[in-house]
């Protein structure tokens, strides 16, 4: 899996984003300019058969696998001002991401294991999550004969949208505005009157409860006791 290389085009194209570019934005644009870095996958130039190889369609989605932990973690390392850490040749899937993530200066850094495993519990819960709207996006471009990186790429904006994947930042932003318990009942009259909006309630799935947060919660308690904070 090529976790342990990105183009150094790319890498330029990543360093000529503003610092205050959201991540989401990074990710999904350089997703998409991988597709101009691979011309022999690509059904526009070499023809719609290259969709029938198998070895050459599973090759991008190997390489999409390996890379994308390390555009993520450019991204975020980009937007906090920092530099870029190399992915640890020797560091599984997960453990890898969190080191490129987190990784300052110091020379034997190793993510906590107890963290390395709730991520990839959260990383299995995610991919379980059936029909979706990124899902649906992906299936739509590739059903178009596009190529793996520009669906992929769209599916990546889609799960970037405020009532998708971006409903989760909407949270922490509503949490942050609340800022204490004392604050609740007047945040909730404010949604009732209409000035305010309630995230992370109501999933026209998951009508009662998300099966997932049973998990979650175990998880989360876990990684809690670990950092100190909840």
């Amino acid at each position: 899996m090529e976790h342990t290389f990105v183009h150094e085009d790319l890498l330029g194209m990543m360093n000529s984003f503003r610092y205050d570019a959201h991540p989401m934005g990074m990710l999904c644009s350089a997703v998409a300019a991988l597709s101009t870095l691979h011309p022999e996958q690509n059904p526009s130039l070499v023809g719609e058969s290259v969709y029938k190889n198998k070895k050459i369609r599973n090759k991008q989605i190997y390489r999409l696998l390996g890379c994308v932990p390390t555009i993520a973690a450019n991204a975020y390392r980009h937007r906090i001002g920092r530099e870029y850490n190399k992915p640890h040749e020797s560091f599984g899937y997960v453990e890898n991401f969190l080191y490129m993530l987190d990784r300052l200066n110091e020379k034997d850094y190793r993510p906590h294991p107890k963290l390395v495993k709730a991520l990839e519990i959260l990383f299995i819960l995610h991919a379980e999550h059936e029909l979706n709207c990124s899902t649906a996006a992906v299936r739509h471009l590739a059903s178009s004969g596009v190529d793996v990186y520009t669906a992929v790429a769209g599916a990546t904006g889609a799960l970037y949208g405020p009532k998708h994947g971006g409903a989760n930042e909407a949270v922490l932003r509503m949490l942050e505005q609340i800022g204490k318990k004392e604050n609740i009942p007047a945040f909730i009259e404010s949604v009732k009157n209409r000035k305010s909006l309630l995230y992370g309630f109501g999933h026209r799935v998951y009508k009662n409860y998300d099966p997932r947060a049973k998990i979650i919660k175990k998880v989360a308690d876990e990684v809690f006791q670990i950092v100190g904070k909840e």
